[in-house]
């Protein structure tokens, strides 16, 4: 048995349709999303690259015994938590 919702003033409530969105699905949104996140990837895939090499290449002064994580990635993370999202 199906209920209808009623509102605060008494009357039956009725959802809108989302016409923002191109896409008639969301596995039509999450296939686009995809296809964006992918081609983002292999544009910036050389540059990354080259990054990790120059960050590399730079000295750490901490100790050797109390390294958890190498200095290159601890640095690329402070870099890309300053690079705006799409």
């Amino acid at each position: 048995m199906s209920q209808k919702i009623v509102s605060s003033f008494g009357r039956p409530r009725r959802t809108l349709h989302n016409r923002k969105q191109k896409h008639r699905t969301v596995d039509a949104e999450q296939a686009a999303i995809q296809g964006v996140a992918i081609a983002q990837l292999e544009a910036s895939y050389p540059l990354l690259v080259k990054l990790l090499s120059n960050l590399s290449r730079i000295p750490d002064p901490r100790e050797p015994k109390k390294i958890k994580h190498k200095m290159y990635m601890v640095m690329l993370y402070g870099i890309l938590l300053f690079m705006p999202s799409a």
